[in-house]
């Protein structure tokens, strides 16, 4: 999914934006799959909002990839849901500097909680590339580890057929 950050579009109003095809790579779903999305859910995905239209492409906003991720049935979307869910969850575990002290106090409009929304939602995208890069790395070491492996019963067979004995450092298994 990072790879996939690194091909977004800065946006003056909405900081970065995604193509479609980009937003179905990152979800591991067709851009077929998007399109419909934008179409069952016209009532929730607003133009402007959630998506920009740029002649025939549509770029998606980052309200409009998270609102996407609520619909979308892959591994990926379900990790990006989960994530979301132990984010908010924590979140609201946590009490604000507003109701500290005051057992009376629940979130309005005028307490700056509705401030908060765009933050919550970039830490909600920062925790999911966190985690993404995270599976990425570990996922890349492992590929490079096998590779390394590989290669080492390959030098060790070929040392083995030229009879050569071999260093006490390669006995150890990787």
């Amino acid at each position: 999914m990072l790879e996939i950050l690194q091909g977004a579009s800065p946006h003056d109003r909405h900081v970065w934006t995604l193509t479609t095809r980009l937003v179905a790579e990152g979800y591991g779903v067709k851009p077929e799959t998007i399109r419909s999305h934008k179409l069952d859910h016209s009532d929730e995905l607003l133009q402007d909002h959630h998506f920009l239209i740029d002649g025939r492409q549509t770029h998606w906003t980052k309200a409009g990839v998270i609102r996407l991720g609520m619909f979308i049935k892959s591994q990926e979307a379900i990790a990006f849901r989960d994530a979301a869910e132990n984010y908010l969850c924590n979140a609201a575990a946590k009490p604000s500097l507003s109701t500290v002290g005051n057992t009376n106090a629940s979130p309005t409009l005028t307490d700056g909680s509705a401030l908060e929304i765009p933050t919550l939602l970039d830490a909600i995208v920062e925790d999911l590339a966190d985690d993404i890069l995270a599976s990425e790395i570990r996922q890349r070491l492992d590929k490079r580890l096998a590779e390394k492996r590989i290669e080492r019963n390959a030098l060790v067979n070929a040392v083995e057929k030229l009879r050569l004995p071999i260093p006490l450092k390669w006995s150890h298994s990787a």
